[in-house]
């Protein structure tokens, strides 16, 4: 979720934490992350950085059996290695 969805979970009192060992279908929609990581159409200010990105997917794969991976807005060509090494765990 980018910065302004998460207001919106909270707001609406909707838990956004995903259960241990859950089959779990992924959609990562790219144009979360921070413009200063990668250049997109709907730039999220304050989005995810690096760091985030591979930590947050390396969770769910920990934590979760994954079914399918989805990967959207991937506009910049410059983050498709970043993206590629970020959803690794996913595909283990």
């Amino acid at each position: 979720l980018d910065p302004g969805e998460e207001a919106e979970v909270v707001a609406a009192g909707v838990s956004a934490e995903i259960p241990d060992g859950v089959p779990l279908y992924v959609h990562l929609d790219t144009d979360v992350l921070d413009p200063s990581v990668m250049a997109a159409q709907f730039p999220v200010p304050d989005g995810w950085d690096e760091r985030r990105l591979r930590a947050q997917l390396a969770e769910l794969a920990a934590g979760c059996r994954i079914v399918g991976v989805e990967i959207t807005a991937l506009e910049d060509p410059r983050a498709v290695e970043l993206v590629a090494e970020a959803i690794q765990p996913l595909l283990d």
